[in-house]
């Protein structure tokens, strides 16, 4: 019984100790580049180009990794690798903008952020199949939110050759996963025209009207236009 208590005893010193390495190696882990992908990533330029804004981004970065270091009283480690990670976009620095989204990933993995920026930072590096990767990633994290599956939506539509099929499951996912979100609706009626769906374009956009007639002006032109068009062919 004594020997029992005793493995017991050891096997939860031993959980324990994982435990507390895993977490602090939280801060080691990195995100996965090659060498095209890193060069692709710095090769996006910075948004800041004014030496007081280049310098700004630079002492904030230093007192955002002092914190890091010694502790912060009012940041999570989260907070402060999203906030590098905004300087050094800023600055143009694609690798370390990666890096820091991903560790700001792992502090906290159940929000969606990190990854929605790095699939749009992926797509600014025109890196379409990991921008689609991390868009994923947000979506299956958080998918009520619903810059995700814009994100996802508008790189199968602008950027990448997915099919028509495609495009339409991931409509159908956003659609059931955001209750109809409005914004997704128009974003599906444009869609749907630009395939010269004309008909269900309208239903869409009908269906719009019932629930948010805001633009109902608007709406009616388009759905009088697209009639038109269904007209003439």
């Amino acid at each position: 019984m004594r020997k029992t208590k005793i493995a017991i005893i050891l096997f939860l010193i031993a959980v324990l100790l994982v435990g507390v390495f895993v977490y602090k190696n939280k801060d080691r882990e990195s995100i996965l580049l090659s060498d095209n992908e890193r060069q692709a990533l710095n090769d996006i330029g910075p948004t800041q180009t004014t030496e007081s804004d280049i310098a700004m981004a630079k002492t904030k970065i230093d007192s955002f990794h002092s914190e890091l270091k010694n502790g912060s009283k009012d940041k999570t480690k989260y907070y402060l690798y999203i906030a590098i990670a905004q300087q050094y976009e800023l600055l143009g620095n694609g690798e370390n903008t990666a890096v820091n989204l991903f560790l700001a990933s792992k502090q906290e993995n159940d929000r969606s952020l990190p990854f929605f920026k790095l699939g749009d930072l992926f797509e600014k590096a025109e890196l379409f199949n990991r921008a689609e990767e991390y868009y994923e990633k947000a979506i299956d994290t958080e998918p009520q939110i619903v810059q995700n599956h814009r994100g996802l939506l508008n790189l199968y539509i602008e950027k990448m050759s997915v099919g028509k099929s495609r495009v339409q499951s991931t409509f159908d996912d956003a659609r059931s996963e955001t209750g109809d979100d409005i914004d997704v609706l128009r974003m599906y009626a444009k869609w749907l025209t630009a395939e010269s769906e004309y008909l269900r374009a309208i239903d869409i956009l009908r269906f719009i009207l019932r629930e948010n007639p805001t633009d109902k002006e608007e709406i009616e032109k388009e759905i009088l236009r697209l009639t038109q068009l269904i007209n003439e062919g």
